[in-house]
């Protein structure tokens, strides 16, 4: 399984997945994750994660 970053904006994390197997593609998927308050508003994501997920990031 192959995992990337592609961005980081505000409350939005951009995540896409390739799983393989022999070099045959036999699934894709692209994911946005949202950081959301108690209340469901968005909210910027914390400094930790930013700096957990920073060095993954396609640049």
């Amino acid at each position: 399984m192959r995992t990337t970053y592609d961005a980081l904006r505000g409350p939005r994390l951009t995540i896409r997945q390739t799983i393989e197997r022999g070099g045959e593609v036999l699934c894709r998927a692209e994911v946005e994750a949202a950081v959301i308050d108690l209340t469901g508003r968005p909210r910027r994501a914390p400094a930790t994660l930013i700096a957990a997920v920073t060095p993954w990031l396609k640049h």
